[in-house]
Parts: structure tokens; C-alpha cells; sequence
């Protein structure tokens, strides 16, 4: 969805089994305040969901299945100002393990991600490239390997619950069960983080 933006969906389920005509993304938004509710994507191979426009929602009943390649949702370009809720789901048999969220740009900020996250094992969410900031809530499941990957911009508020056996700071425990970095950076900057 390019352009102005500003549409509405509702049930829409993008999907492909067909190895020779795998799209790229389920969804490529970078149109603008477009809003998604009861919607299921899948089937894609670079990621199931590119999310590159401004001030687009999607609601807590859409649902976002793992690409092929191991990424479920992209945020990238200038995506500003999206409401993201919804459940990411990991994916099948024989597949790679996913990353669940791939932030990969500096213009990408103050997105709002309120999600629900399930065997997303390559990282729950991949701070690839810096970023302005965003707010993160994330309840789920990870089986293995670590709840994030890279280094989260300093104004990014991170609340992550991640039950399973996750690798949290590189502690493989499953004493150890949520990773919750709050509001801000500690004495050099770095994120805040606290374990229990």
C-alpha cells in the first residue's frame, strides 16, 4: 500500500504456499494512516509484514505468521507513529527460527508495539540499524536464543516478558524469565535493565 494512505481493512488474509510464487512481503505499507483489524498475513519470504509509513494501526486481533527467510515484522524507512498490537506467531517445520520485530532504520521512531510473541527464537525483536526511540511492551514464549539482538536506542521504553528458555544477557536460565528495560539509560548511557 502506497500513497496518501489512509484506508481500512478488515478481514483480509494474505497468504501463498507455492514455493515459485512466494511475494516478498505480505504487506508493504508505506502509505500513511491506514488501519488493519481481524487480518492474517503470511506465506511472504523477506519479511511477512514491511512497515515503512506513518501513523498506521493494526489492531490486537490481526495476526503475523513467520516469513520464510526468518523475519516476521519490519520496521523500516521513516515508519513514524504506528500502532502495532497483535500476535506474532514463529515458524513451521524445517524453517529457519525467526526474528519477531526488525527495526532497521535511523528515521524509524515513537512507534507504538504492544504484542504478543510465540517461538520468535532468533530474537524477539533485532535492533539492526539506530533508531529514534520507540515504546515496547512484549508478553510471550521463546523456546530458545535471545529475547533481543543489537543495542535499543536509548530513548526506547522496553517492557519485555518472555517466558521459556531465552537467553537474557547471555544467562540461559529458566529461573530467569523476564527481561524489563524501563524509561531510560543508566549512569553511561546504556538501557536500564532489571531481571527477575
Amino acid at each position: 500500500i502506497t500513497g496518501a494512505g489512509n484506508t481500512r481493512h478488515s478481514s483480509v488474509h494474505v497468504w501463498s504456499r507455492a514455493e515459485a510464487n512466494r511475494m516478498r512481503y505480505a504487506l508493504n505499507l508505506e502509505g500513511n494512516s491506514s488501519e488493519f483489524s481481524t487480518s492474517h498475513f503470511e506465506g511472504a519470504y523477506s519479511a511477512v509484514a514491511r512497515i515503512a509509513g506513518d501513523y498506521n494501526s493494526f489492531d490486537p486481533s490481526c495476526k503475523f505468521y513467520a516469513a520464510w527467510n526468518g523475519r516476521t515484522l519490519l520496521l523500516a524507512g521513516s515508519a513514524f507513529g504506528n500502532r502495532v498490537r497483535g500476535t506474532l506467531l514463529g515458524p513451521g517445520s524445517g524453517r529457519p527460527d525467526s526474528v519477531g520485530v526488525v527495526v532497521d532504520g535511523s528515521a524509524v521512531g515513537y512507534n507504538d508495539i504492544d504484542i504478543l510473541s510465540y517461538s520468535q527464537d532468533a530474537g524477539t525483536v533485532s535492533f539492526v540499524a539506530g533508531s529514534q526511540g520507540n515504546w515496547w511492551r512484549i508478553r510471550g514464549y521463546q523456546g530458545d536464543g535471545p529475547i533481543y539482538t543489537g543495542t535499543p536506542n536509548v530513548n526506547d521504553r522496553m517492557d519485555f516478558v518472555v517466558d521459556g528458555n531465552a537467553d537474557v544477557a547471555g544467562q540461559k536460565s529458566p529461573d530467569i524469565k523476564a527481561l524489563v528495560v524501563f524509561n531510560g539509560t543508566g549512569a553511561n548511557g546504556e538501557p536500564c535493565e532489571i531481571f527477575s
